[in-house]
């Protein structure tokens, strides 16, 4: 009985962990491709550092950073939805996200060199 027992608990330890380390996924034709997602989020956190600079009450932020957004999807051709649901897509494979991440960081970092 305790086999069977210790073989159930690493049967879910294993399943668990497996989980954590999925491989790179298939992207599906609804999901923003990786390249999309990079160059959507440099902008969102280019314009969130902008906002956060700003002496505004949370009303006027709450109202400003909505267009920001709206703009950032029209320049990208996308919607709030379609990032949503890839953003989500994405936070299923966590070594994907931070290879996304990894990629906003270094054109964010490159942007501020041009601009310094």
């Amino acid at each position: 009985m305790k086999f069977f027992r210790n073989y159930f608990c690493l049967l879910i330890m294993g399943v668990i962990l497996s989980s954590c380390l999925k491989k790179e996924p298939t992207i599906p034709p609804d999901i923003l491709s990786k390249k999309s997602m990079v160059e959507i989020l440099v902008d969102v956190h280019i314009a969130e550092a902008s906002l956060s600079t700003q002496y505004l009450n949370p009303d006027s932020v709450a109202k400003i950073s909505v267009s920001y957004y709206d703009y950032i999807y029209k320049i990208h051709n996308t919607t709030a939805k379609d990032f949503k649901k890839s953003y989500n897509f994405y936070m299923l494979y966590p070594l994907t996200l931070d290879k996304i991440y990894e990629q906003v960081l270094n054109e964010i970092s490159k942007k501020q060199a041009i601009n310094n």
